[in-house]
């Protein structure tokens, strides 16, 4: 759909907490203990303090796959009594905080941890993740970064560092971070409308479109993008181009439903209400137009006959 192709399909979504949640549950003990701290950093155990630490630790994890997460919480603060120090407690400890609703703790315990680990991948990946979503931008897009920097062939890293620079305000460099992204996995809608939006907000409407007229090249077959463009055109107060875009949509599919809705938005915004009313009409008794928009439609359709 038109619609949701602009507004709906192209929100971003908040999957951090989920993405720590699977992060957290697939983590093994061998990777969670992997520590690379300087004697300095680490805090120094007795054999005796070392074998309690270990069954603390080993037996929260037990309890964590098994369910039983208030007895893995206390096995993990005993954990932590034992040696503050111990990166893969302050992990656990930091998720079970994220899913208690405190991210602030959650962040302050993943500091930590990355403090004693700093070459763990997924520590630093949950650090930057959790600071993006709680409003900590600057912070995020350096993590972010670091990690951009350090594992080059995860290319899908730039695509968060983007976010966290878009919501920095450095919108320039976030487009920098989509073009790196794009240029390692090829063209894709997604990338093009978020660089579409930027541009948008930077106030440079020519490398916006040209982002959109891209995405309508590569698939020369498809009405949708066409339909698209020329929906953005009319919300901006260009009829003249919406048409000829609308015009296009036609030629490659004469039977596209959402061709009558754009038409009827086109004939609306150029004053003339029979043709519009002829093109609502013919939305409406369309059976492969969906059913939510012909609900939109005539909602609006009632609301100008009231007028």
């Amino acid at each position: 759909h038109v619609t949701c192709i602009s507004k709906e399909c192209l929100r971003r979504k908040n999957g951090w907490l989920l993405i720590l949640f699977i992060l957290w549950l697939g983590l093994t003990p061998a990777s969670a203990i992997e520590t690379k701290l300087t004697p300095q950093q680490k805090q120094t155990l007795t054999e005796a303090e070392q074998r309690k630490l270990d069954y603390f630790f080993y037996e929260g994890l037990l309890l964590k796959n098994a369910g039983k997460y208030d007895a893995a919480f206390e096995m993990f603060k005993h954990s932590l009594e034992i040696d503050s120090t111990a990166s893969a407690v302050l992990f656990e400890l930091s998720a079970f905080y994220l899913q208690l609703n405190q991210p602030e703790k959650s962040v302050s315990l993943l500091k930590e941890a990355v403090r004693y680990s700093p070459d763990n991948f997924t520590y630093k990946l949950a650090l930057a993740s959790i600071s993006l979503n709680i409003g900590m931008y600057g912070e995020a897009a350096e993590e972010y970064e670091e990690l951009v920097a350090k594992y080059p062939g995860k290319v899908e890293l730039n695509y968060y560092l983007a976010e966290a620079l878009t919501q920095q305000g450095e919108i320039g460099k976030a487009i920098e971070r989509f073009d790196e992204l794009e240029n390692a996995i090829g063209m894709s809608e997604p990338l093009s409308m978020q660089k579409f939006r930027l541009y948008m907000t930077l106030e440079e409407p020519a490398k916006a479109f040209a982002e959109l007229e891209k995405l309508a090249n590569k698939y020369p077959a498809s009405a949708p993008y066409p339909l698209l463009i020329g929906n953005l055109y009319l919300e901006r107060k260009d009829p003249d181009r919406a048409l000829e875009y609308f015009q296009k949509a036609h030629a490659i599919d004469s039977g596209n439903p959402y061709y009558t809705v754009a038409m009827a938005d086109y004939y609306e915004s150029v004053g003339n209400p029979e043709a519009a009313e002829e093109q609502v009409r013919s939305a409406l008794v369309n059976d492969e137009l969906d059913v939510q928009v012909k609900v939109g439609i005539l909602a609006r359709y009632i609301q100008q006959l009231q007028q």
